[in-house]
């Protein structure tokens, strides 16, 4: 990134001559004791710039969290907070050319970079207070996840906290450390590390894959992927409100139902998506995705009801009861805070890489499908991509991986499973003879430009009044 046009322009990245000594004696101490390169050696002649090879060492010590002349970190705080936009500009290249490991490696670079943590230093110094004798202790314990760290400060702050560990034994030995370390700080110190629990995102995903108007999914059909989204570290209430729907007013919803559960999931879709279901308006304006449906007309949803279909019936029904009256529970959270990033000169929103492979066939590499940044700030939310799907039938194991770019250690996966059919074995959808003549008809922009095609039963009718009209004549 230091090699980036931007840090070359001398009015944004000065080169003094008071910078040369630091950066002589800087780059030595950093090929000595982490690798970095030295310049006429393994480090190529674009990368051996002198504006270049300052703005590496700086990023360096921002990472190892060295100290540096005044100066000096004004030019670092400068490129920090210009690599935010420099960071997507590589993420677009490397997700658009589908490289997978170049793509992880860059978010992976960003969280370094937010953290001011070098990669192979322990992830909870993103946590405040912790020293080297704390790390030492920490790693005796094998206590080396920020998972780890904060389920133990949840235990130290509740016992009847569920533990995140397996085993009672690695449970005892996890808490027993992170209560040693909490308990040698001064109640301030305390009290910052606990804060760290509503600033740490916590995050839980799940989803689907399906394809719209469709029951079965066929070889390349278009999919879309469908994931929901919550901040568990959150607060948030369940809050409940009534939409009434009068004799003419279609029912603004679309839900999902799981049996099992005493309410219906709204999903808004799109109004095509909802021909397959038997009607439904798309949208609503007191409506919200992921509100809950939990009683018609009073009476409460039940569980055993498994096929969402019959729910569209009580809603969508000739014989559904007018005027409708239609009970929902939204759960209305916290807004996610802005990044906790000490080090960092600017102030950042949470911002997550999603990632989505499928296992490609034997031989070849895992290879990236789809990539997409989600800033979405709300606790609980909804993500719908659409794709290509496979083209080739099974049944496939999508991968998707939520990665934060903005803490190490909290990027959560989970793996959808799509059946495809083969084209072979899906219905074929007739097509009534009215749609087909629609299709045949010109549109707008051949009306408009004359593209349209001529009408052989006009040409025929004008050519027979032509004719008749010149067989008159003659008589």
């Amino acid at each position: 990134m230091s090699a980036a046009a931007e840090f070359r322009d001398s009015r944004k990245l000065p080169y003094r001559d008071i910078d040369v000594s630091f950066i002589a004696s800087s780059m030595k101490e950093l090929h000595d004791r982490h690798g970095m390169p030295k310049v006429g050696t393994a480090m190529k002649a674009k990368r051996a710039h002198p504006k270049v090879v300052k703005g590496s060492i700086l990023l360096h010590h921002h990472a190892l969290r060295k100290a540096m002349p005044e100066t000096l970190k004004g030019d670092a705080d400068k490129m920090l907070s210009m690599s935010p936009p420099l960071i997507d500009a590589m993420m677009n290249v490397s997700a658009s050319r589908r490289w997978l490991q170049t793509t992880i490696n860059i978010c992976q670079f960003s969280q370094y970079l937010t953290q001011a943590i070098w990669v192979k230093d322990s992830p909870l110094l993103q946590i405040p207070h912790i020293n080297d004798i704390d790390r030492k202790a920490c790693k005796a314990a094998k206590v080396t996840t920020i998972a780890q760290f904060t389920g133990a400060m949840k235990q130290y702050q509740n016992p009847k906290e569920e533990t995140t560990t397996k085993g009672k034994k690695e449970n005892d030995r996890v808490l027993a450390c992170v209560t040693n370390v909490l308990n040698s700080k001064s109640e301030d110190e305390r009290n910052d590390m606990l804060q760290m629990l509503t600033l740490l995102p916590d995050l839980q995903i799940s989803g689907s894959i399906y394809t719209a108007e469709e029951e079965v999914v066929a070889e390349s059909d278009i999919v879309t992927l469908q994931l929901t989204f919550v901040r568990k570290h959150l607060q948030a209430e369940m809050l409940e409100f009534e939409v009434t729907y009068g004799d003419d007013e279609e029912v603004g919803v679309y839900v999902k139902k799981e049996e099992g559960e005493a309410f219906a999931t709204v999903d808004i879709v799109s109004p095509g998506s909802l021909a397959s279901e038997g009607g439904g308006l798309y949208s609503n304006e007191k409506i919200e995705e992921l509100d809950q449906l939990i009683s018609i007309n009073g009476e409460p949803i039940c569980p055993d009801i498994a096929d969402k279909k019959k729910i569209f019936n009580m809603l969508d029904s000739d014989e559904a009861d007018r005027p409708l009256t239609l009970k929902f529970r939204r759960e209305k959270g916290e807004a996610a805070l802005p990044v906790y990033a000490p080090h960092f000169p600017v102030e950042k929103k949470e911002t997550w890489l999603l990632v989505i492979t499928f296992q490609p066939p034997k031989g070849q590499n895992k290879m990236l499908v789809v990539h997409k940044i989600i800033d979405n700030q709300d606790r609980n939310f909804t993500e719908k991509i659409m794709m290509p799907g496979p083209s080739k039938a099974g049944k496939i194991e999508f991968e998707v991986q939520v990665m934060s770019m903005d803490f190490i250690g909290v990027d959560v996966s989970t793996t959808l499973v799509l059946d495809v059919k083969p084209r072979s074995e899906v219905p074929k959808v007739e097509i009534h003879k009215e749609d087909q003549d629609l299709e045949d008809d010109p549109s707008l922009s051949q009306l408009l430009f004359g593209d349209a095609p001529e009408d052989s039963d006009s040409e025929n009718e004008f050519s027979d009044d032509e004719a008749e009209g010149k067989d008159k004549k003659q008589d």
